[in-house]
């Protein structure tokens, strides 16, 4: 089952970079010009959001009869700072890239019962690199795809009655997000992350969610003010030592 879904979400992460990269154009000789008219980000620096979904966690372990499967809705907020401008700037091929670096704190409500032991899903924080593609900025509805590459840590609780445990689990994430409508600064977007916790004792979980959150984003060029003339005139003082055939 695990083999599955990484199969799955790394065909969709390299179906959508591919078909966008072809896209791309090809010709040297027109490189600068296309350049010039291609979608770019114009979001660079601080942003802040919260977001909701739903989260679905299984837990495989040794005990015959005992994989929880908890289900429920996730919440939380999230910061980063968003890269696009530098990017531009070393940009060399010919598209629009974008990237951010985020890290988030969430709550979450799934839960699962088994054998009259309660399994919840308490809480989570994490960090992510998040690479992608411009499209469409000059737009209205700004369409900004990217992958989600990242670290999460994840707190399970096992109790029955009024005795529990809970234990901390080191994941990594993979995933894919679109921003889906851009109003200014602020911006709505989706995505979908799976996510590989590393095994304590007998437990070996791995979480899927689907997300959907709203952003505002703190802008700051990267634009360098305009240098004015760069041919520059000699300073007064010796003008009158150069020629008049100079044509200065």
């Amino acid at each position: 089952m695990k083999t599955t879904k990484t199969l799955l979400v790394t065909t969709v992460l390299l179906s959508t970079f591919a078909t966008t990269t072809f896209a791309a154009p090809s010709n040297n000789t027109s490189t600068s010009s296309t350049r010039e008219n291609i979608a770019r980000s114009p979001f660079t620096g601080p942003y802040i959001g919260g977001y909701g979904g739903y989260d679905w966690s299984d837990a495989d372990t040794n005990i015959p009869g005992f994989n929880p499967r908890t289900r429920g809705w996730d919440y939380g907020v999230f910061a980063g700072i968003r890269i696009d401008g530098l990017l531009d700037r070393v940009n060399g091929l010919g598209i629009g890239l974008n990237g951010a670096i985020e890290g988030f704190y969430g709550w979450s409500d799934s839960d699962d019962e088994v054998a009259g032991l309660a399994i919840n899903k308490e809480n989570e924080w994490g960090v992510s690199f998040r690479p992608g593609l411009s499209f469409l900025n000059n737009e209205k509805m700004g369409v900004t795809p990217y992958g989600i590459l990242g670290y999460r840590n994840t707190e399970f609780e096992a109790f029955s009655g009024t005795a529990g445990a809970s234990e901390r689990f080191n994941g990594f994430d993979l995933g894919i997000g679109t921003q889906l409508l851009a109003m200014g600064q602020f911006g709505v977007r989706a995505e979908y992350t799976h996510t590989w916790y590393a095994s304590e004792g007998s437990i070996d979980p791995d979480s899927d969610n689907v997300r959907v959150g709203i952003s505002y984003q703190f802008l700051f060029s990267l634009i360098p003010a305009p240098r004015g003339d760069l041919r520059q005139k000699p300073p007064t003082a010796i003008m009158s030592y150069i020629p008049a055939s100079a044509g200065i």
